[in-house]
């Protein structure tokens, strides 16, 4: 059997090791909350500068232009957009479909996109357009026979202008 040797004096170099441990840990603990003050102050300072240029952008001198971007919106959204809108579908030919429209509020321009089956077909919505009455100007804009769809669609653009 084994001698086995038990010691249970106080060793000063283990109380030295605690001690400097300790010390240790009081020091990260210090550090860690002196960091913790920086960064707070840090984001605190980068929130007031964010606030202050979000003041900026609604200063007195930016609202001129904010009223003009403001009443540019308005008009686009209260165009008469129902009225060219029935004024279209009451325009009837059923050889034409519309692919899209792109309105211009400020200059009162309706521009179609549209595809045909034939030639003819597209001037008879161009005429149907005209006689329609709503619109002040109809300019048929562009057209081109698609020569490699075999039933050979004509696509065209029309300008149209309103009072």
């Amino acid at each position: 059997m084994r001698h086995l040797s038990l010691d249970f004096e106080n060793n000063a170099s283990n109380l030295q090791m605690g001690y400097g441990l300790l010390l240790a840990g009081i020091l990260t603990l210090v550090l860690m909350v002196t960091a913790n003050i920086i960064l707070t102050q840090k984001i605190d300072m980068y929130l007031a500068d964010a606030e202050q240029q979000a003041d900026a952008v609604i200063a007195p001198e930016n609202t001129a232009q904010a009223e003009d971007a403001a009443r540019k919106i308005s008009a686009h959204l209260t165009g008469p957009w129902g009225k060219l809108f029935r004024a279209l579908d009451s325009t009837e030919e059923p050889n034409v479909a519309l692919l899209s429209l792109k309105p211009d509020a400020q200059n009162r321009t309706l521009r179609i996109y549209a595809e045909a089956r034939s030639f003819r077909s597209m001037l008879s919505y161009y005429d149907a357009l005209l006689q329609n009455g709503t619109f002040d100007k109809v300019v048929l804009t562009e057209h081109e026979i698609q020569d490699k769809n075999p039933l050979l669609p004509v696509r065209f653009n029309i300008t149209a202008s309103w009072q």
